[in-house]
């Protein structure tokens, strides 16, 4: 189910030719932003054995933006409300929003996807309802006496929808045709640290050798200035150009003038070496040291 089945009429060819006139900008920002996501999102499509392309999805909500909020409070680039997030298993706290998490939300995105296409059973059916709801399309068509996606009376947001997916994908297929040029995919090379008390992001940044701004684009989830209170071990992304040195611990040195001489966290070695708060490590024990990597990508 690799290449979606696209209809090319009035109304698709309609949205063509607004998204080229007015959204042109936008388009080539989403672009831009999914070099980092869109590989990623193919293979979770796969293993759901969706269509890759409801990729293109993700521009008509968000424009591939994971820090993107709509007037009805739906977030990330998926645009999923609280109660949608919610049966998916994304928890929304003052803390945390994993609807704005690349990776959970396009998980969710496809279940969702999955779900509606074997309810409604056609691709513009299920993706109005992705829009408009479950029951918003099937009372439509129970009134209507119709599952033709383009005889339905629809809100006009949702009759909108689908011809601007389908117009997207069009532009997907052939950028270059529709004046756009794509930039090479550019994915984040990250790992993770379980962090395994709260934790203040600047302090984070600050030993992983980067800035507070890339460790939020890496963790666009985090909504505080800090790791989740209620949560330990939480799963950070940190840059992988990290590299790590290893310091033998010598007689009557400490953690707190090992992190001195090498200019990181006190925090962040406990965090690396699995060391509790009060714990010194014993003479001859070999530590890791995050380097300071090169400056975080643009």
């Amino acid at each position: 189910m690799s290449e979606f089945p696209i209809v090319l009429n009035d109304r698709v060819k309609a949205a063509l030719k607004y998204l080229r006139a007015h959204r042109s900008d936008d388009i080539t920002q989403a672009f831009w932003r999914a070099r980092r996501y869109a590989g990623m999102m193919r293979a979770i499509f796969r293993e759901h054995d969706l269509p890759e392309e409801l990729v293109n999805l993700a521009f008509v909500e968000s424009d591939v933006n994971p820090r993107a909020t709509s007037h009805a409070q739906a977030a990330g680039i998926w645009q999923f409300v609280p109660s949608t997030a919610r049966t998916y298993g994304m928890r929304t706290t003052a803390s945390l929003d994993e609807r704005r998490d690349p990776d959970k939300s396009t998980r969710a995105a496809a279940e969702h996807l999955k779900s509606l296409y074997n309810r409604f059973g056609a691709w513009p059916l299920a993706l109005a309802a992705y829009n408009a709801g479950e029951n918003a399309i099937q009372q439509a068509i129970r009134r209507q006496h119709t599952r033709n996606f383009w005889h339905l009376r629809l809100p006009k947001e949702t009759r909108q929808f689908v011809p601007k997916f389908m117009a997207m994908t069009i532009i997907a297929r052939d950028p270059r045709r529709y004046g756009f040029s794509l930039p090479p995919e550019a994915p984040h090379e990250t790992e993770i640290l379980h962090v395994s008390q709260p934790t203040e992001i600047r302090q984070i940044a600050e030993a992983a050798g980067t800035t507070v701004k890339y460790l939020r684009e890496l963790n666009p989830e985090l909504v505080g200035p800090a790791t989740p209170p209620d949560q330990r071990g939480y799963a950070l992304r940190i840059p992988r150009r990290v590299t790590w040195v290893s310091h033998k611990v010598q007689e009557g040195e400490t953690l707190t003038a090992i992190a001195r001489r090498y200019k990181v966290s006190l925090q962040m070695l406990r965090e690396a070496n699995s060391l509790n708060q009060r714990a010194e490590p014993a003479v001859g024990r070999i530590i890791l040291v995050p380097a300071k990597p090169f400056p975080p990508p643009a």
